[in-house]
């Protein structure tokens, strides 16, 4: 039977890192604690790399292929940040920038490697998926 806690975790968590972010994108705060060259590209590659995190393990077959990680996961997420981006394109005090969704791309994707990775060499002693 299919235990149905870890899903509804990893469900709410997903839904409120959804809000959190669009928050923290949409907002006028200036809470940069700590502020470098690169930092927002971090930040960025952060986010996207635990939201997808939590988006595979919100599906209810996690074992898939690359077609279906694309379909369910890779382009959602992609919509998500290029939403993101166009939206900020018009509020004051925020920009459009390409190279913010090129980190959350490459969030997405050193996610799908790291889990791969994961699957491979510790699936065998762990269950992952």
């Amino acid at each position: 039977m299919f235990n149905v806690l870890p899903l509804l975790f990893y469900r709410s968590g997903l839904f409120f890192l959804l809000i959190f972010i669009s928050f923290m994108a949409f907002s006028q705060l200036d809470t940069e604690v700590i502020s470098f060259s690169g930092f927002d590209k971090i930040k960025h590659f952060s986010a996207f790399f635990v939201l997808t995190f939590f988006s595979h393990f919100s599906l209810q077959n996690r074992d898939f292929s690359n077609k279906t990680f694309i379909y369910k996961i890779f382009l959602p997420l992609l919509g998500y940040a290029i939403f993101i981006e166009c939206v900020q394109y018009y509020l004051p005090n925020r920009y459009f920038s390409i190279f913010d969704i090129v980190a959350d791309i490459c969030g997405i994707s050193i996610y799908l490697l790291v889990q791969s990775f994961f699957k491979k060499k510790v699936g065998k002693y762990l269950e992952l998926s």
